[in-house]
């Protein structure tokens, strides 16, 4: 057990640790979109009322303005009208605040992490992964990434409160009114989130996934195990029915404030150029369909692989995929079945650790592991009174699986691990007193009521199998929105969306990485040595990518250069506008003309 003040200790250095690494970022200039936002944006002014940051999107045009981009940030705008009254337009006091932020989002993560697996390795390595990542410099080092921030550290919080719940109503003694509280509070935070930037709204969809798929088991999932009969218990009813209440909780809740995000938009799509998502204006529906497709995967990629970054990816940067036998497509298909196989086999795992579940006088033992082999012996308990000591302590048990027995122990039938001489052979059958146990395994537990024995379950769970799959619904669900599946969004590629998902992308790596590391070290200590440097090395390189990364987002130039050999034609028209902007015309113009030579058409620059 680790000790509390360890945990708190870890979690503030994981959270020191990730504003280190972005520290270079505080000396930056504003650049990119961060001059519509910031400078020119007339709702962060004294002079503006506050309401009017209401009625305004993210740039400060008007919500009816036909030219509005729609996007309703008023929390992100107040915190910059915030920073514009205590310094001004000084881009310090921007940056500190958005590093600040990074370090609460990583104190978050390591939090929801520590809470859910309770294992420090998985949950500290997840943090320095999230610290690290090169994605992460768009959202960080710009200031208009601070909507990404404020939304993940809400979503977070929402997910703490969402994860009350759930350990409320695992507790018999849980009392409904935290429940019920606990959910609203998901239902706020998430709310706030959505007010931060729109995919806020996506943590919801996470809760309530989760809620059906893990929590509940819903009977659609019946067919990946067998159907087991349950016993009934009086209280199961009333814990069924808080079920229901929190899952509608989350439902109405989500449905509210998706329905109040649609009417701020005056329920219409905002209008984007041909430039900023080419495969939106294509007219070929297949090419559309494929184009997208592919786009998830070549961000997964990003995320994978972060070699190659760049502030944009509009115009001809990912070129359309016109045709199903681009080897794209075949990659694509690849990654989607990657995905879906992992997320099949968390989910068939984390439902088939089921307890002994009585039929009858039987009991069928399904496997607690994935080492275990599955069976469909059963196992006769009862009280054995005539035993040679006269204890009845001793059950009769005529299966064994891998290593343990059942032994009754305090009114309460446990699996439990036995002394190779506490056991009696009798009619074929494996005597087990309860005083000969070396330890009691808590996973499997019921109650004792007396003739026949009934068996009422709890929560078989593994914890590090339920966070994987928790992190591949928030990597996927909260990746929807970016996706272009239910309406089409401003960019082809943007790295600063990243940020939200990327938080279950980097807990699927730790949890990977920390079974990699304790199967090594079963297996030889210089294997173990060998995997855990090649981590060292691979977070080096992280750091050092994104701190170099930082340094490409001091200024315009500096970032426009970065981007040339990504989206040529739109970052070498913007070096040219800031050349002209210093008076260099000549320079300016010779820009200008490799632009044009690039993409006939760069208007939108």
């Amino acid at each position: 057990m680790t000790r509390p003040w360890v945990v708190r200790f870890i979690c503030i250095a994981c959270s020191t640790f990730a504003m280190l690494i972005r520290w270079n970022t505080l000396f930056a200039d504003f650049v990119y979109d961060d001059t519509r936002a910031i400078k020119t944006n007339m709702d962060l002014r004294p002079e503006t009322p506050w309401k009017q940051i209401l009625v305004d999107d993210f740039w400060g045009t008007p919500l009816s303005h036909s030219g509005s981009h729609k996007s309703y940030r008023p929390l992100t705008v107040a915190s910059f009208r915030v920073n514009f009254a205590l310094g001004g337009l000084n881009p310090f006091g921007y940056h500190l605040f958005n590093v600040l932020i990074h370090g609460m989002v990583t104190s978050a993560v390591f939090v929801v992490v520590q809470s859910t697996v309770g294992q420090l390795e998985v949950s500290s390595m997840t943090s320095v992964l999230f610290s690290v990542a090169p994605i992460h410099t768009e959202s960080v080092a710009g200031v208009v990434g601070r909507a990404d921030l404020l939304a993940t550290l809400f979503c977070l919080l929402a997910l703490m409160a969402y994860l009350k719940t759930v350990e409320l109503r695992r507790l018999n003694n849980g009392s409904q009114f935290g429940c019920w509280f606990a959910s609203l509070g998901t239902i706020c935070l998430s709310s706030m989130a959505t007010l931060a930037k729109e995919h806020g709204l996506s943590v919801l969809g996470v809760c309530i996934l989760y809620e059906l798929l893990i929590v509940q088991r819903v009977q659609f999932g019946l067919w990946i195990r067998p159907k087991v009969q349950r016993p009934r218990a009086r209280h199961k009813k009333s814990k069924n029915e808080l079920d229901a209440v929190c899952l509608w909780m989350l439902i109405v809740g989500a449905a509210f404030v998706l329905f109040f995000r649609l009417w701020v938009m005056n329920f219409q799509s905002p209008a984007f150029s041909s430039f900023d998502n080419p495969a939106s204006h294509c007219s070929n529906r297949m090419i559309r369909i494929l184009t997208f497709l592919f786009l998830p995967i070549f961000n997964l990629k990003l995320a994978l692989c972060p070699t190659v970054l760049s502030f944009d990816w509009s115009m001809n940067s990912i070129p359309l995929v016109e045709s199903i036998t681009d080897s794209r497509i075949f990659v694509a298909c690849l990654g989607y079945l990657a995905l879906a196989g992992l997320g099949f086999q968390l989910y068939r795992f984390i439902i088939g650790r089921e307890e002994l579940t009585p039929v009858g006088k039987l009991y069928t033992p399904l496997p607690c592991s994935p080492y275990t082999p599955r069976t469909k012996r059963f196992i006769d308990m009862y009280n054995n009174n005539n035993n040679s000591n006269g204890s009845d302590d001793a059950l009769v048990v005529d299966c064994c699986l891998n290593g343990h027995a059942l032994a009754k122990e305090n009114n309460h039938i446990s699996v439990a691990r036995w002394n190779s001489g506490s056991r009696e052979k009798s009619n074929c059958c494996t005597r087990l007193y309860a005083n000969d146990c070396q330890q009691t395994v808590p996973k499997f537990r019921a109650k004792f009521k007396g003739q026949p024995l009934k068996l009422e379950s709890t929560v078989s769970k593994d914890p590090s199998s339920e966070m994987a799959f928790l992190a591949l619904l928030w990597m996927v669900v909260t990746f929807i929105p970016a996706s272009n599946l239910f309406f089409y969004v401003g960019f082809v590629v943007a790295e600063r969306v990243l940020y939200l998902p990327s938080v279950g992308f980097c807990c699927l790596i730790a949890v990977g990485a920390c079974k990699l590391l304790k199967i090594a070290r079963r297996e030889n200590r210089a294997i173990f040595c060998s995997v855990h440097l090649l981590l060292c090395i691979s977070l080096v390189s992280l750091a050092v990518r994104s701190w170099l990364r930082n340094m490409d987002w001091m200024d315009e130039k500096s970032l426009y250069l970065s981007g040339v050999s990504v989206c040529p034609a739109k970052a070498l028209a913007n070096l040219a506008n800031v050349y002209a902007r210093e008076g260099t015309l000549e320079k300016a113009e010779q820009l200008y003309k490799i632009a044009l030579d690039q993409k006939s058409d760069t208007s939108d620059t």
